[in-house]
């Protein structure tokens, strides 16, 4: 019979930890963004250094080890305590990704679902997308000065 902790257990020690960072992190980054806005959480946790925009080659390895985190940053969200959306979802795993010195980008998008307008967000790296399915770009308009004009946090899918 299967255990419901199979999963956690087949999880590296080290994803193990992360995940349990993650559970902690998102609520934290969802208040932030509540509280300070996009503009000043982005801010807080630009762990890029300086890191050039993220367009340039990105080693297989490292875009392996982005899509693995951009998974525990989903289950973290979807299992943990706090149902974070796409929003705090991204600043947290571009947080991760910069740390780790991979130059990551939050995209933000706009577009209608059922008439209405829906705003998502996503993470790319070396230009693609790391935490969405590949064409999400084509379902919504970037926004690209996203981080510069806004001036109150948008509800995010």
């Amino acid at each position: 019979m299967r255990n419901r902790l199979d999963p956690w257990r087949n999880l590296p020690g080290e994803e193990r930890l992360l995940l349990v960072s993650l559970v902690v992190l998102l609520p934290l980054i969802g208040m932030a963004s509540r509280v300070l806005g996009f503009r000043r959480t982005y801010r807080l946790l630009d762990g890029s250094g300086g890191l050039p925009a993220a367009n340039g080659d990105v080693s297989a390895d490292n875009r392996s080890m982005a899509m693995r985190w951009g998974r525990l940053v989903n289950i973290a969200a979807r299992h943990g305590p706090y149902s974070a959306t796409c929003l705090p979802q991204s600043l947290a795993l571009r947080w991760l990704l910069c740390r780790s010195g991979m130059p990551a980008e939050v995209c933000v998008g706009v577009g209608k679902e059922g008439g209405r307008m829906q705003a998502h967000a996503w993470v790319e790296l070396g230009g693609r997308v790391i935490n969405d399915h590949s064409d999400v770009d084509a379902e919504y308009a970037v926004y690209p000065e996203f981080a510069g004009r806004l001036a109150r946090p948008l509800r995010t899918s």
